[in-house]
């Protein structure tokens, strides 16, 4: 039984603290966008990336336009990313999502979908920028509070596991005596 439960623990810990580290609190900010792009111009929003370090594929989900850049590698520290989105000429509003993939070579370790709608043919007004302000998204939690949460709950189990345990030891004491 205590090997059985020793090997549980230890897998659940290394999966726990592998994905951690390779994308603990992997954010973007903002986590919705709302822009206007010129029927055959470009526009150009500003993403922050919080937590990460590494390769980052960038692509549009039910959103019929081309970005620039489709792939970013994040260096230290939170990382500021320029997007540039291409009107297409048709004078549509889309809405669908911009997906950020964190990779490590094939492996995708963490994705993060930013709402978005877009409307082609507008001109934008000067100044205006991305909605969704410019702070860490108050829906991410960081990686270490994810980690610290599984090590407090594997801690709970195994303290369930030794009461448990003692209760057992004192029955078998009193039937002794």
């Amino acid at each position: 039984m205590k090997r059985l439960v020793g090997i549980i623990v230890g897998i659940v810990i290394s999966i726990l603290v592998v994905n951690s580290v390779l994308a603990a609190g992997f954010g973007i900010s903002p986590y919705s966008i709302e822009i206007d792009v010129p029927s055959n111009g470009s526009t150009n929003v500003d993403f922050t990336v919080y937590d990460y370090i590494g390769d980052i594929d960038i692509s549009l989900e039910d959103i019929p336009l081309e970005i620039s850049p489709t792939s970013v590698h994040v260096p230290p520290g939170d990382s500021k990313i320029t997007l540039t989105f291409y009107g297409d000429g048709s004078g549509e509003t889309y809405s669908g999502s911009i997906r950020f993939l964190a990779n490590s070579g094939s492996n995708i370790l963490a994705g993060i979908k930013v709402k978005a709608e877009i409307t082609v043919g507008r001109e934008p007004f000067a100044g205006v920028e991305a909605e969704g302000g410019i702070g860490r998204d108050s829906t991410s939690v960081p990686g270490w509070l994810w980690l610290a949460l599984a090590l407090g709950g594997l801690a709970l189990i195994y303290a369930g596991y030794l009461l448990r345990r003692r209760r057992r030891l004192i029955k078998r004491r009193e039937r002794i005596q």
